[in-house]
């Protein structure tokens, strides 16, 4: 009876609706003027300028991207975006004076960590009660913030004494300082983690800190690079370059600038698509946004937006790869105790930001529990895959539904989410079955 409940979910799930993913959005503050325009990625079009506080200078969003934080720094506040509706719903108060200028939030969206240039501190806000829970002191004039992957530790660049701060999230104390070149000002990591790419304003350098050992490299650059971000994939590192108006794209595997692409004037800041297909490069003098198509390296549209165009950020790919799986035979008969080769087949997809082939798994589960292979799934560069398994065509005597054995195969995208899909071969009890 409980496999009958399985294939009526099972036939529900196919037969429901397929949902369309939303098209992300980019979301641009507007540092001379008291705005954050809104971008439609699909339409490059913006769809809404949202009020916010005075000199807006940076967006963060929440994990599951319902929220926009906005870091304002002549108000002292950070405006929280609700991005279904485009709204402020929440307005942090940081401190008069202290002038917030960058956000980052916690891989589980409890906290929300803001660094404030004119204080040198760090202020932890709950982003549930939206109140300040923690303050640390850090270096002189903080400017940019990165957290880490696993979420355990925050990186702050301390412009005035060229160091970053390491911060443990656990007990939000600095644990460590370490070099990061000269004048560091934003700063990007690898979506593993391993290595931070940190922007050396009065060097036109890149400062590569890795974080296994906080050893540095330096990567020459164009001109006063104010900007930094990686790609999806983590295989580019992007830099602008405010005073030679231009982008540094940088190989990370082995840390040399590969290419030079115009952008600008200038280029102060810059946001990835999902997919890694398009970067949005904001123009602070020109009130615009460039979109350069990272395949080729041309700018395929400019979007005007509001005065002092800083920084973008681009809403977060949340919805897990599309997976199917079917087996052949779905059935296994004579039980005569034979190992039998069965064909796994299917396809996985993620139109955001692709499937990481590396993280494409199978795994079997049998109800006896004895025969359960279990290894990689080869994916095809369309999506597709083919494996074989085997497994056992025998079931005991007294098994009146059969023995059941649940082929599942998952994977997750560049993003980090994860899908999955199952299917069933069984040995029946009798052909009747």
């Amino acid at each position: 009876m409980r496999w009958l409940v399985v294939l009526s979910a099972v036939l529900l799930t196919l037969a429901a609706p397929l949902e369309i993913e939303a098209q992300p959005r980019a979301y641009v503050s507007n540092s001379s003027s008291t705005t954050v325009s809104v971008i439609d990625t699909a339409s490059n079009v913006v769809v809404a300028t949202v009020p916010v506080g005075s000199r807006p200078w940076h967006v963060a969003f929440t994990p599951d991207g319902s929220e926009a934080w906005v870091a304002n720094l002549a108000s002292g506040t950070v405006s929280v975006i609700d991005t279904a509706s485009n709204t402020v719903v929440a307005t942090v108060p940081i401190g008069v004076g202290v002038e917030p200028t960058q956000t980052a939030l916690t891989p589980d969206g409890a906290f929300a960590y803001v660094v404030n240039f004119r204080a040198f501190t760090v202020s932890v806000v709950a982003t549930a009660t939206r109140s300040i829970v923690a303050t640390i002191g850090v270096g002189q004039n903080p400017l940019g913030i990165v957290i880490a992957p696993d979420g355990s530790r925050a990186y702050v660049t301390n412009w005035a004494d060229s160091t970053v701060s390491i911060i443990s999230t656990a007990s939000n104390t600095v644990i460590a300082t370490v070099p990061a070149g000269t004048s560091p000002r934003n700063i990007a990591a690898r979506p593993d983690g391993r290595f931070l790419y940190i922007t050396n304003e009065s060097s036109n350098r890149i400062a590569v800190l890795d974080t296994t050992d906080d050893s540095l490299a330096l990567v020459q650059v164009g001109s006063f690079p104010c900007g930094v971000a990686s790609t999806p994939a983590g295989d580019f590192v992007y830099v602008a370059n405010c005073s030679s108006n231009d982008l540094s794209i940088i190989e990370t595997s082995t840390n040399t600038v590969v290419a030079t692409i115009g952008a600008g004037p200038p280029p102060s800041g810059l946001a990835f698509t999902p997919d890694g297909a398009f970067a949005y490069v904001a123009n602070y003098s020109t009130n615009s946004v460039s979109v350069i198509d990272t395949g080729t390296g041309f700018i395929v549209a400019t979007v005007g937006v509001g005065p002092g165009a800083s920084t973008v950020a681009v809403t977060p790919d949340t919805t897990p790869p599309t997976i199917t799986v079917s087996a052949s035979p779905t059935t296994l008969w004579p039980p005569n105790g034979k190992m039998v080769p069965v064909t796994i087949s299917g396809t996985m997809t993620d139109d955001a930001s692709s499937v990481n082939a590396s993280t494409a798994t199978y795994a079997v589960a049998d109800e006896y529990g004895t025969v359960q292979p279990s290894g990689t799934v080869p994916l095809g560069s369309n999506g597709s895959y083919v494996f074989t398994i085997s497994l056992q065509a025998s079931r005991l005597g007294n098994d009146k539904d059969g023995r059941h054995y649940t082929i599942t195969v998952s994977a997750q995208d560049n993003t980090g989410n994860k899908g999955s899909a199952f299917t069933v071969v069984t040995v029946p009890h009798d052909q009747g079955k």
